[in-house]
């Protein structure tokens, strides 16, 4: 497998950790059980990137 690059600015991880913590307040703030799921989904996948943009950029 060949390696990729990004670039990603701090300001960019910012923008993306805001619109994670939005989109999870709305998915909490919803009773249903579809909702659930994709938050589980959504914590599992996209939480940890946002971690690991977090430490390359600081």
């Amino acid at each position: 497998m060949s390696e990729k690059s990004i670039s990603i600015s701090k300001e960019q991880v910012i923008w993306l950790r805001e619109m994670y913590e939005t989109y999870r307040a709305l998915l909490e703030g919803t009773p249903d059980d579809g909702n659930a799921a994709e938050l589980k989904q959504v914590k599992k996948h996209v939480l940890p990137l946002i971690k690991e943009l977090e430490k390359i950029t600081k």
